[in-house]
């Protein structure tokens, strides 16, 4: 006989109990049949955070077994796996039971039933409703969806006849699996740093502005017991990578992965042999940029498996030994003076000498702030607003914004407002009356008498009184007047060019556009 059901995945607020500490949104799967429409069981995780996104579901692979795998989607905490629907089983007349989930009922390929009681000499069925049903947490796998913050999956593995968890794995986000003879190969895709368990994957920062960070996509693979196998990111350059999707073809058993991207150059996989990079070239004849902002698919074959070419040997005691003179940062291979260009970081370098797993700067031409690479001459943006006086400099300060001169900054504000014009006053100031003391001047003389000096006594008077007399006396103005006369001359003269400087500078420099990527002309092939 062969048997029709459904097995369903969907969200549901109300109509199942979830704990006092739970947000009352649930994920959950049931087992449908599929000749009245009755529920054969259910499971479910709480804590739901963002009812948006949704899970996915798909049967194991036949050498796997009578599994279905599922995806839960942004939980909160940890929740067990142990909830749900209650199990069916048999019971003899002597009260002894035997749920549906004893391992002697391991090789039945439908659900328990009276006849597979009877063939097992176990009594007599009882289904999941009856008083006899043994609740969720009877069973006791202590399989759990360990979240530790947002944007998260669990991938949890349950027995497809009778709703057992297997175990849960939580990771990154998936927006497509497929499980194989050997696991379960994931897809997606996200802004910001991947993390898997103890792995990382880079963040692309193609764009000074926070808003202008790109997305990476991602393949990994967990095995039949729940254990991580690898991840390998998909790097589009300079661009995003969004939308990932995984298939098998029915016949041949391969597997195919696509994404998304506006790139003509993605890089796939930590390297040759086990990743490659795919460079359309999109240029016409004419050598300009065909379509830049069009987003395509990509459709990839993913082969066997293999080790990077920078890995020596795995697993040990040793760990992961890697190839001297080589890096391997973020599931990455790079060889010594290899930068990050092709993730938005050409500040940071490849120095094998220092450290093979992480990232050294390099702020040769660059600015490194707030973990951000900037070339020399960019200037702080803030919401596609740019700053007139905070810019990088790398010889000034390659960690922090330099202040460009003749301004002074308020770094509580963001620009506009973050800037100051140091001004001086252009205007001197006129003071009608003031005593002018002059230098002593010597007394003419002919002869030395002995070797003292005799000087004429020193006059106060004002400049105005200088000029009476001169034109009372008929002649020029002496010379203490001459000399205010060329001070004054020179202040104003000065005055003058102060006042076209000052207008000059607080003239505004015409806004760039602010740049969608860091531009680097590096050869990554």
């Amino acid at each position: 006989m062969r048997e029709k059901n459904f097995i369903l995945l969907f969200k549901w607020k109300g109509g199942i109990t979830c704990n006092s500490t739970s947000l009352e949104i649930c994920n959950v799967i049931a087992r449908i049949s599929s000749e009245d429409g009755s529920l054969e069981w259910a499971r479910y995780t709480h804590g739901h955070r963002q009812v948006y996104e949704r899970g996915e579901i798909k049967l194991a692979h036949p050498d796997d077994g009578p599994y279905v795998y599922v995806t839960y989607s942004n939980g909160d905490g940890t929740s067990d796996l142990d909830v749900g629907t209650s199990y069916s089983g048999c019971r003899t007349d002597e009260g002894n039971i035997t749920s549906e989930i004893d391992p002697v009922f391991s090789n039945l390929k439908i659900s328990l039933n009276p006849t597979a009681c009877f063939l097992k000499d176990r009594g007599v069925y009882f289904d999941r409703t009856s008083d006899y049903a043994l609740p969720a947490p009877f069973a006791n796998t202590r399989a759990q969806c360990r979240w530790n913050h947002s944007r998260q999956h669990c991938l949890v593995k349950y027995h497809k006849l009778s709703g057992l968890p297997i175990w849960g794995s939580v990771t990154a986000l998936i927006q497509d699996f497929q499980p194989v003879v050997d696991g379960i190969i994931m897809l997606g895709s996200m802004y910001g740093p991947v993390t898997f368990d103890t792995v990382s994957l880079p963040a692309p920062n193609l764009n000074p502005n926070p808003k202008g960070d790109s997305s990476i996509a991602y393949q990994s693979k967990i095995d039949l017991n729940g254990e991580g196998v690898y991840v390998q990111p998909i790097i589009s350059h300079q661009s995003s990578a969004t939308a990932a999707g995984v298939t098998q073809d029915p016949d041949t058993g391969d597997i195919y992965i696509g994404f998304l991207t506006e790139a003509s150059k993605t890089h796939f996989g930590p390297g040759a042999p086990a990743g490659f990079v795919q460079d359309l070239r999109l240029k016409d004849m004419g050598g300009d940029p065909v379509g830049i902002d069009a987003s395509r698919v990509v459709v990839a074959k993913l082969g066997v498996e293999e080790v990077p070419y920078c890995i020596d040997s795995c697993g040990g005691d040793s760990g992961t030994v890697i190839k001297k003179g080589m890096c391997f940062i973020d599931q990455v291979c790079y060889l010594n003076r290899d930068t990050g260009v092709e993730i938005g970081m050409p500040c940071h370098i490849c120095n094998p000498s220092v450290s093979q797993t992480t990232w050294k700067e390099n702020t040769g031409r660059f600015c490194f702030i707030d973990d951000i690479c900037y070339k020399d001459g960019d200037y702080l943006i803030v919401e596609e607003i740019e700053s007139e006086c905070q810019a990088c400099h790398s010889l000034l300060d390659p960690y922090a914004w330099s202040v460009e001169m003749d301004y002074e900054s308020n770094v509580e504000s963001d620009p506009p407002y973050d800037c100051a014009f140091i001004t001086l006053d252009p205007t001197p100031t006129v003071m009608d009356n003031f005593d002018n003391t002059f230098a002593p001047t010597p007394t003419a003389y002919n002869t030395f008498v002995d070797d003292d000096f005799t000087f004429a006594p020193t006059p106060t008077a004002n400049i105005d009184d200088a000029y009476n007399n001169a034109e009372q006396d008929n002649v020029g103005p002496s010379i203490g007047a001459k000399a205010a006369i060329a001070i004054g001359s020179i202040l104003l003269s000065g005055a003058a060019i102060a006042t076209a400087v000052y207008i000059n500078r607080r003239v505004k420099k015409p806004r760039r556009a602010s740049p969608r990527f860091l531009q680097m002309d590096v050869d990554l092939a």
